[in-house]
């Protein structure tokens, strides 16, 4: 049998070591590229990270901006408790002795009926003799009070003559000054026209508008008897109400008014008549 030839079998040998060689030659290829793609990879992650740390530190950075470029926040000034004023008591008894408004002599109205009044206030009892001249002025020389008719008022101190004394009193000097044990409403006895400590602070629960007006009205009311005229009472339902009625028992089906003269022209008049309660519920004392 015939043996190869040495070249073929060197020939064989060395065809096969150039296709190993090829082969490893491919491998290493294949190992590099994985490897630079890998890497390649790798980089693209560590790159994605990075550029999303980054966009979390410009969020975090752009919203610190916006927080501190937000405006103060408004300070609001709280009420100064000591600037708040404590409401008057009501005592049932003052000392009985009186302090007066200077006077001065100033007019209002051209009537021909002219009265000259003074302004008193009870000493012990806390309540306000400038606050109740200023009421007092205000509600004589509207338009819409007496003097809208043949009346006139001026204004005199203590030791001028007048022709009634307005007054400011507590309950129980109410009961003396008006000679009635009635403690609870004002009233007008000869020349003194009397307000009630407890109606000017407290008003009346069904008079729905302010105590201001509350207080016009009572004014007018009373110094209304001390010009003449008698009790009315209600003469329409839903209308304005009589001053001279005594709306602070009841409307009667009225509203409240506080003026004579509601639009400075004509009286508002009402049948004659009174109401006479019901009683009002008891005051509660400070002293």
């Amino acid at each position: 049998m015939a043996q190869p030839s040495s070249g073929n079998h060197r020939k064989g040998k060395g065809k096969r070591r150039a296709e190993r060689t090829s082969r490893a030659g491919l491998t290493a290829l294949v190992v590099t590229v994985c490897t630079f793609v890998g890497g390649a990879i790798a980089y693209g992650e560590l790159s994605d990270d990075q550029e999303s740390t980054s966009l979390d530190e410009t969020a975090k950075t752009e919203l610190e901006a916006d927080t501190s470029s937000e405006p103060d926040p408004v300070e609001v000034d709280e009420p100064d408790p000591e600037e708040t004023p404590e409401p008057t008591p009501l005592y049932y008894e003052g000392d009985g002795t009186f302090r007066y408004t200077e006077g001065t002599g100033q007019t209002w109205g051209e009537g021909s009926n002219h009265y000259r009044f003074n302004i008193a206030v009870e000493e012990g009892t806390e309540l306000d003799l400038d606050e109740f001249t200023e009421t007092a002025v205000n509600t004589l020389s509207d338009e819409r009070s007496w003097i809208a008719g043949d009346v006139s008022f001026e204004l005199v101190g203590e030791d001028d003559q007048a022709d009634f004394t307005l007054y400011l009193v507590s309950p129980h000097q109410r009961s003396v000054l008006c000679e009635s044990q009635d403690v609870s409403v004002s009233c007008r006895n000869g020349d003194a026209v009397v307000i009630n400590a407890a109606r000017w602070l407290n008003a009346v629960e069904h008079w729905e508008t302010d105590l201001e007006s509350y207080r016009k009205y009572v004014i007018n009311h009373e110094v209304g008897h001390r010009l003449g005229y008698g009790h009315e009472v209600c003469g329409e339902d839903d209308t304005p109400s009589p001053v001279m009625a005594q709306q602070t028992y009841q409307l009667g089906g009225c509203e409240e008014n506080a003026w004579p003269y509601p639009n400075g022209e004509e009286y508002l008049s009402g049948p004659p008549g009174e109401y006479g309660g019901p009683r009002l519920p008891a005051d509660s004392y400070d002293d």
